[in-house]
């Protein structure tokens, strides 16, 4: 295969309700699925799909359509995180993060496309705001945040595979 989508989706909250709503964003994406090369579109069918149903569920979602033959990822977001595309041949790095409102709130949200090309060796990370708000202590109201997190893959991004996973795991238990 030379065509891949991966979402990533995020709901408020913890428990039997926060478990209920990401079953039915997992429904709302197959029902979709002949969406999967637009991400855009896809995000904004998944939205008139949860919304009404979803009810106060707070839910954030992103997805990126990868084609290896075009050698391009297209990235959309419904209120979700930027996609970091850490190029292979550098320490820079790239976010993606088109605009576009959470998912199930409103009955239509408008979502775009972000496109960028890729190279072999390229890393690709998602991730949801649960690792940008680690606390250093529970009581505290200092968090792991946003500048820490690109200052660490920016310093880190060598590694490869498990072991760059392993290490922002590792950076994000030292610091709670």
């Amino acid at each position: 295969k030379t065509e891949i989508g991966i979402l990533i989706a995020d709901v408020a909250g913890h428990g039997v309700s926060a478990a209920i709503i990401m079953g039915m964003v997992k429904l709302a994406f197959k029902m979709h699925k002949e969406f999967a090369n637009n991400p855009a579109t896809l995000l904004e069918k998944m939205n008139e799909t949860l919304f009404g149903i979803a009810g106060k569920g707070y839910v954030t979602a992103g997805y990126c359509y990868i084609n290896l033959e075009k050698r391009e990822i297209t990235f959309s977001s419904a209120g979700h995180p930027a996609l970091i595309l850490l190029q292979s041949r550098s320490t820079d790095f790239k976010e993606l993060q088109p605009k576009g409102a959470i998912l199930g709130a409103f009955p239509k949200i408008k979502c775009s496309n972000e496109v960028s090309a890729i190279k072999l060796g390229d890393k690709i990370l998602l991730y949801t705001d649960g690792i940008l708000e680690v606390r250093k202590d529970p009581n505290s109201t200092i968090f792991y945040g946003e500048e820490r997190f690109m200052d660490f893959i920016q310093k880190n991004n060598r590694l490869i595979g498990q072991d760059f996973l392993g290490s922002i795991i590792r950076d994000v238990k030292t610091y709670r």
